[in-house]
């Protein structure tokens, strides 16, 4: 599982909100709820280890993507979150470097069919 989010994005809140009056989770919690629903012993976003930090919005400054991973997963499964720090709802990625990142995550974890 792979989730990308901007913490500044207006339309789906990061921490969470609603919609036409119906509540939806944060970014956090549905990653944590990803994490435990694999199997994975890390409980929620606070649990996963910060993996790598990258540069892939273009109109941010640095190094402004955060890679988090979850801990304890069984064999094959893997749950990874990119927060986009001040990310929009559409960021101005490099096409080339976040296709890249989604990738190596579906070449790290392929299904034989």
């Amino acid at each position: 599982m792979l989730t990308l989010h901007g913490t500044g994005d207006t339309m789906v809140i990061y921490n969470g909100g609603s919609f036409l009056g119906t509540p939806y989770p944060s970014a956090p919690e549905t990653i944590g709820f990803w994490s435990r629903f694999n199997g994975c012993s890390s409980q929620s976003l606070s649990d996963f280890t910060l993996a790598n930090t990258f540069d892939l919005e273009t109109k941010l400054p640095g190094s402004e993507t955060q890679l988090f991973t979850a801990n304890g997963c069984p064999s094959g499964v893997s749950v990874e979150h990119l927060k986009i720090i001040d990310g929009g709802h559409i960021p101005a990625f490099y096409y080339n470097k976040t296709a890249q990142k989604v990738i190596e995550f579906f070449k790290r974890h392929t299904k034989s069919i």
